[in-house]
């Protein structure tokens, strides 16, 4: 891309400097957001995702969102991921329009019964290990699913949307949201809980070699 900036500069009179810049959401008023796609293969039943996995979908941003503005909010509001504005439904089968924080889209993509877990919420980030943390916190969350656990059960939410709002404008990490249960919990709160159950089975024949890395 540098190259490519420094061709156009050399050749084309009109442009003086080429610049790129990485965000995930343009503040300029279109309301266009990128974001980071991730993919996760499993043989789990899809159906499953909805209950286990949106709860820590929703928590992860204290640590996997990439921090901005809210580019919908008429003024300066700090959030902790400026894509959660634009997540408009909890579940949604489209990837380009009603974004939602879990997509049902489910393509086979692999032989020996596979199935193709498309997650749309990510933001692009800079951090390695925010990265790492998405990724393998997620993929352990997916493998205890896989294996039958059930670990969205503790941390089921009221208003799954509603929480993520309130965790991604909450740079403080303190405020709680309403689970299922009647529970009031922080973002950090219901990561522990998905970190506990992933630790007491670090050692079961499921968890990949690099789980520990990933809880420590």
């Amino acid at each position: 891309l540098e190259d490519l900036a420094a061709d156009i500069a050399r050749n084309q009179n009109s442009v003086g400097q080429a610049l790129f810049f990485r965000q995930n959401v343009d503040y300029s008023g279109t309301g266009s957001t990128w974001g980071s796609h991730e993919s996760y293969l499993h043989r789990a039943d899809p159906g499953l995702f909805r209950q286990h996995l949106i709860p820590h979908l929703i928590s992860r941003l204290i640590y996997t969102g990439s921090g901005g503005f809210d580019a919908t909010y008429h003024g300066i509001r700090f959030v902790l991921s400026p894509r959660v504005p634009h997540l408009r439904t909890e579940v949604s089968e489209q990837s380009t329009s009603s974004r939602g924080v879990l997509h049902t889209k489910n393509e086979s993509l692999s032989s020996a019964g596979y199935n193709r877990l498309h997650l749309l919420c990510s933001e692009s980030l800079f951090s390695e290990r925010a990265t790492f943390l998405r990724v393998g916190v997620t993929a352990l969350i997916v493998a205890m699913i896989e294996e039958g656990l059930r670990p969205g059960n503790q941390v089921k939410l009221a208003a799954p949307l509603e929480a993520m709002r309130v965790f991604a404008g909450d740079p403080t990490c303190q405020r709680r949201i309403m689970t299922a249960h009647g529970e009031c919990l922080t973002a950090v709160m219901i990561q522990r809980r998905y970190l506990e159950l992933a630790e007491a089975h670090l050692h079961d024949s499921f968890m990949p070699p690099w789980g520990p890395d990933v809880c420590r």
